[in-house]
């Protein structure tokens, strides 16, 4: 039945079972979820709360109604009619006007869920108000009904790939998307996985659309760190616990390589991948004299910058957690 299914594929994907597959398998695995993924939690636009309409649908399914004439060669003899129809079109543009208000300051529930803001949507049809706060909790995410674009769909995807024991990394385009990227090891290698266009192992999408790739940035967090804890609020204390050796190589960034502690085998394997990595490469035909040239920086690297930093606060992370 539908249940004993879906167990089997939720089975598939914990990683106990899904390194027993052969690479293509895999794959094929993570594509049918993908597949799931985008079909349960579709992108957002401005789908009312109370009565379902949608301006981009009913604007959409308009333009359909009433295509273009393409007979350029040959008078119509219903001109009057294409004419009646246009106009009707034009009134029926006019009514329906964008449902975007605007953004606005997050409620306190909101803010809970680590909205950084709410977007309005007043409906065309039934004139109610829609809030869609963006959430970065995976708890809210869910509880507003699965509602979001990559920003929430890419950090629910990359939980949910931790949840299963699957080593993943969320990826920001600074310019304007972010998905995640899961460790295969049969490819040794991150394999970028889009929840938004169910796409998997096809790093130039992007490029085919046209974008010009400037910072891609791959976070990666050991899977054995608490994320339901501030890493602010843990750093001060657990920072001291660490000798002046260790700190000098975190510092020096030996700490990515998983060699700067020696003995400590088990923490080599934690920290087996770079905390921060600059991906841009990864995605994108041109050479790197061409990224270069887009970033014009001036100075340390702007990821550089970033990656001190984290290293130092996640290094801090894992010490408070053994306590």
């Amino acid at each position: 039945n539908l249940h004993d299914r879906n167990k089997r594929e939720h089975d598939d994907l914990k990683t106990g079972k899904f390194q027993d597959f052969r690479v293509d398998e895999q794959l094929r695995t993570m594509q049918h979820f993908l597949d799931w993924f985008r079909h349960r939690f579709p992108y957002y636009y401005d789908r009312c709360d109370s009565c379902s309409a949608s301006y981009r649908d009913d604007k959409n399914a308009m333009k359909l109604e009433t295509p273009p004439n393409q007979n350029n060669d040959v008078e119509s003899v219903s001109t009057s009619n294409s004419v009646k129809k246009q106009e009707q079109a034009r009134g029926l543009e006019l009514e329906l006007k964008g449902s975007f208000v605007g953004y606005c300051h997050p409620e306190d529930d909101e803010l809970a869920g680590k909205a950084s803001r709410t977007e309005l949507y007043k409906c065309h049809s039934c004139k109610n108000y829609t809030r869609f706060p963006r959430y970065n909790a995976v708890q809210h995410i869910i509880q507003n009904r699965g509602k979001g674009r990559c920003g929430e769909y890419s950090i629910l995807l990359y939980r949910i790939l931790r949840m299963l024991g699957h080593e993943a990394r969320w990826v920001v385009d600074w310019a304007d998307h972010v998905w995640a990227e899961c460790w295969i090891d049969g490819l040794g290698r991150w394999v970028h996985m889009d929840p938004c266009e169910a796409a998997i192992d096809h790093p130039l999408l992007y490029e085919e659309w046209g974008k010009k790739q400037t910072y891609i940035v791959a976070f990666w967090m050991p899977l054995f760190v608490n994320q339901g804890e501030s890493l602010e609020s843990r750093s001060e204390h657990a920072l001291k616990r660490l000798d002046d050796d260790i700190m000098t190589k975190i510092n020096s960034g030996d700490m990515e390589c998983g060699t700067c502690i020696g003995a400590n085998a088990d923490l080599d394997r934690k920290f087996a991948f770079p905390l921060i990595e600059d991906v841009t490469r990864d995605y994108t035909s041109d050479s790197l004299g061409e990224i270069e040239s887009r970033r014009e920086e001036v100075g340390v690297p702007i990821i550089e910058s970033a990656r001190t930093k984290l290293r130092k606060e996640l290094i801090a992370a894992y010490f408070a957690s053994e306590e």
